[in-house]
């Protein structure tokens, strides 16, 4: 059978956007072309390795200053198109440009692109979307979007009411049209349902990780081991009303390892008391860090929901890592983490100190039975695993 010639649109680095490798490394891999937009010269050098490593092929458009013209072309686009929009444009071309530099730049990317052969487009960030749909369009093949965010919902929509109206216009003329719309969790997916009245083949596709990036937990003694990861390490990302509520439990048998970039300002501000039990680790590469997590006991997934409301129904890359992994999961009270933990798979607790001091107290008194327990979560969760998320998409004639 013929394999699909697929394009992939990524609004970020390959490095930011771990779920579009995924699927990209499962119709294909180097049987794919990608374009992506460059948002920072340190992960364009993670992207860089990954992309010799897998054999990619890959055209970067860089959004920094590194390309000057494009840069200034981009920015002078995106402040003509705000003006158009504040003038009452109703274009989608200036809705989009006025929301999206990275839309700018992947449609100034269409020329050389119309010139290949390509069945279907596959866009991954919100900056894809209109490029994605005015691509497929013109050349009358078919687009699936992977909404992995409710993009009404985000911070910057919410403080902005103009930009919250630009998503929404953008959505509900654009979502209908796609072919697919991957959700990264059933509560995105119910949001966006309602708001665009509906659409083609909706899927929920879960933020899991292939099993075989995952090992067999190992037997842990001695004092109770944490784990929290992320881009970066901030107190800002629940660490802060961890701290507090570690500090409040007086309690010195355990260990907290932290994961991703942090700068000195954050390790002067854990407290005096604390930093002897505070370990920092620089990022590590996708499956590494997988391997790392069968080594800890409880994953912590501090999301702060706040007013928000994506961040109140998205599920994190994390808690599916922690849970592929066999651990334990204290995660914090936004609607979709208590929706996705389970009595025997983990704790939620209240996103303020003294109801995460009461929940991490719970996890001392259970840390036998966490213990025990964890080769049976880790063999339970292989169900959650990537390859039999990606069973929907081959539900949909996508051949790879």
């Amino acid at each position: 059978m013929k394999s699909d010639r697929i394009l992939f649109l990524l609004s970020g680095n390959l490095s930011t956007t771990p779920r579009a490798l995924k699927t990209i490394r499962y119709l294909g891999g180097a049987g794919c072309r990608i374009v992506l937009v460059s948002r920072s010269p340190v992960w364009l050098q993670k992207d860089l390795e990954t992309i010799e490593a897998l054999d990619l092929k890959v055209r970067i458009l860089d959004l920094t200053r590194n390309h000057f013209f494009s840069w200034l072309r981009t920015g002078l686009l995106h402040k003509l198109a705000l003006l158009f929009c504040a003038l009452g444009s109703n274009s989608l071309k200036w809705t989009a440009y006025a929301s999206e530099k990275a839309g700018i730049l992947l449609c100034s990317a269409e020329k050389g692109l119309k010139r290949e052969a390509f069945d279907l487009v596959i866009a991954h960030g919100y900056g894809t979307l209109y490029a994605a749909f005015r691509l497929a369009t013109k050349m009358q093949i078919p687009f699936i979007y992977d909404a992995e965010d409710y993009h009404p919902g985000e911070t910057i929509a919410l403080i902005n009411p103009p930009e919250q109206r630009r998503r929404t216009a953008l959505m509900k003329a654009i979502y209908p049209r796609a072919k697919s719309l991957f959700y990264a969790s059933p509560l995105i997916r119910s949001y966006s349902e309602k708001l665009v009245g509906g659409s083609l083949n909706p899927i929920t596709l879960n933020n899991s990780f292939p099993a075989e990036e995952f090992t067999e937990p190992a037997v842990i003694e001695g004092e109770l081991r944490l784990i929290w990861f992320s881009q970066l390490i901030s107190m800002d990302r629940g660490l802060g009303l961890l701290f507090e509520a570690l500090e409040a439990l007086e309690r010195q048998d355990w260990e907290l390892t932290l994961i991703g970039r942090n700068g000195a300002r954050f390790e002067a501000e854990i407290p005096p008391g604390l930093k002897q039990h505070v370990k920092l680790l620089p990022p590590m590469q996708q499956t590494d860090l997988h391997k790392a997590l069968a080594n800890y006991d409880v994953g912590l997934a501090l999301e702060l929901s706040g007013h928000e409301l994506n961040r109140n129904i998205c599920l994190t890359n994390k808690i599916h890592a922690y849970a592929q992994a066999g651990l334990y999961i204290l995660a914090t009270d936004t609607r979709a983490q208590q929706a996705f933990i389970r009595d025997e798979t983990g704790l939620v607790c209240s996103q303020e100190p003294r109801g995460m001091k009461e929940a991490l107290s719970a996890l001392f008194e259970k840390k036998t039975e966490i213990r025990s327990r964890k080769q049976k979560r880790f063999l339970s969760a292989r169900k959650l695993a990537w390859e039999y998320e990606c069973e929907k998409i081959k539900e949909l004639g996508i051949h790879a």
